[in-house]
């Protein structure tokens, strides 16, 4: 990549907001649906409302 090219700091730049909005994401859940946070990563009987 040629040293003055925009796309070393745009190709960056683009994972560092999509981080940020799975951030802003995760935090949106915890503070509006803490149950559906509270699932995450607990699989598909979590999300059908099994029990484990």
């Amino acid at each position: 990549m040629a040293p003055d090219s925009p796309l070393r700091w745009i190709m960056p730049a683009v994972y560092f907001v999509a981080a940020g909005l799975g951030v802003t994401w995760g935090l949106a859940l915890r503070a509006n649906r803490p149950r559906v946070y509270a699932n995450i990563g607990r699989g598909a009987q979590a999300a059908v409302g099994g029990t484990e």
